[in-house]
């Protein structure tokens, strides 16, 4: 079973009949973002400074009601600016798909490339889903905080640590799409060479 996943061909024909979420996400390197990146091992240092230094806050005196209004006041402010990022990363990827023409498409994947090309495309819709993952989790966060349920304090570290992770990645994730867009580039003018040479 493992020596055909191996040896099927992740061309244009195969992700046509595997166009789903899950089947980009096993098929492309874009996963290890998550976990085996910079972006992730900043994200986890920065949720735990933020964790702690909330922690500390709370603990000296500033008491949970004003903390906890503190938190939904900045809560409210980053749902709003998650959803435009959001809107911004959608609107990017419809930006450049639109920048490639169906020759530079076919020769690509006539070279075996289409998987190195879809796994820059594919970090646009992976970034969108963690942010809309980030979106869904602050949402939770904010109504907790706003009938203020009783909860097991380790359970509410624990939380708080996966928000923060999951917000500082998705702003860092979205910073380095910006990245994606040069590698596109320097894609698109190697298709351009090829094709120049093709002609001549």
């Amino acid at each position: 079973m493992m020596a055909r996943d191996k040896s099927k061909k992740l061309d244009f024909k195969y992700f046509c009949k595997n166009d789903r979420f899950i089947d980009f996400l096993k098929n492309t390197e874009v996963r290890k973002d998550i976990y085996c990146s910079k972006e992730a091992f900043i994200s986890l240092t920065l949720a735990l400074v933020i964790l702690f230094t909330l922690t500390v806050a709370f603990l000296n005196g500033e008491g949970i009601e004003k903390t906890s209004a503190n938190l939904k006041e900045l809560l409210g402010i980053l749902i709003g600016g998650l959803f435009g990022m959001l809107g911004f990363i959608i609107g990017g990827l419809a930006l450049v798909v639109g920048t490639l023409n169906t020759e530079e498409v076919k020769l690509i994947d006539k070279k075996d490339k289409f998987k190195s090309l879809l796994g820059i495309l594919f970090r646009f819709y992976f970034v969108g889903m963690i942010t809309a993952i980030t979106i869904f989790l602050s949402t939770i966060a904010y109504i907790f905080l706003l009938i203020r349920l009783e909860f097991q304090w380790y359970l509410v570290v624990v939380f708080t640590f996966i928000l923060l992770f999951f917000i500082v990645f998705s702003i860092l994730s979205a910073v380095m799409l910006m990245g994606s867009c040069i590698r596109l580039l320097f894609v698109k003018i190697s298709v351009s060479n090829a094709m120049d040479k093709l002609k001549k």
